[in-house]
């Protein structure tokens, strides 16, 4: 919906109240006939669409669910077009930032029924031929959460595998030591 199909909407004079805060009310008819209510308040805000940039009323109540914003049909396509160009390795595997950056995957069978798995976590269950315990944690190797080889993945408990963490920041420790590595602006680098 654009601005102006938001004001043609509104029977209020001026069409478009500035509630001072951000957001705008817009006071329309109700959609149906026999509605408990003949009016009601719709609150806006006006963002700017993530693809074209064009602002574009959106209800409060449904802004905080929104990840993305869109002003049009037309753009939510290309939007989601977009979207389905993320990196997905073979039969199936994908990288999903709401996981960590972990390569995972949904799995239906009648162990996993529908669940979202990560793929080094699977990888060992096949390795050792049976499922993983919760307390039991697979660590990678070289510290690369895509690299699932079932030789850089390494099974452990909590308290190992913090006992590793903790082993890598003596070993830079050492690094920075010898002139190797060097911190700046929040993050450690290797001298070239």
């Amino acid at each position: 919906m654009t601005i102006e199909e938001l004001i043609n909407k509104s029977i209020l004079n001026p069409p478009v109240r500035d509630n001072m805060d951000g957001t705008y009310s817009v006071k329309i008819k109700a959609l149906k006939e026999n509605a408990v209510r003949s009016v009601q308040y719709n609150h806006y805000y006006i963002l700017e669409c993530d693809v074209c940039g064009k602002t574009c009323p959106k209800r409060i109540d449904y802004a905080p669910k929104l990840k993305r914003t869109y002003c049009e049909q037309e753009c939510f396509s290309i939007m989601q077009k977009e979207m389905n160009k993320r990196k997905v390795y073979k039969d199936g595997w994908r990288v999903k930032a709401s996981c960590h950056g972990y390569v995972v995957k949904r799995i239906w069978n009648d162990i996993y029924k529908g669940e979202w798995i990560t793929q080094h976590r699977y990888n060992m269950e096949e390795y050792l031929e049976r499922k993983l315990l919760k307390t039991e944690i697979v660590h990678h190797i070289d510290m690369d959460k895509t690299n699932n080889n079932i030789n850089n993945l390494w099974l452990c408990t909590h308290s190992t595998h913090t006992k590793a963490h903790g082993s890598m920041n003596i070993a830079v420790a050492e690094l920075i030591k010898k002139g190797l590595v060097e911190f700046n602006a929040g993050k450690y680098y290797l001298v070239n």
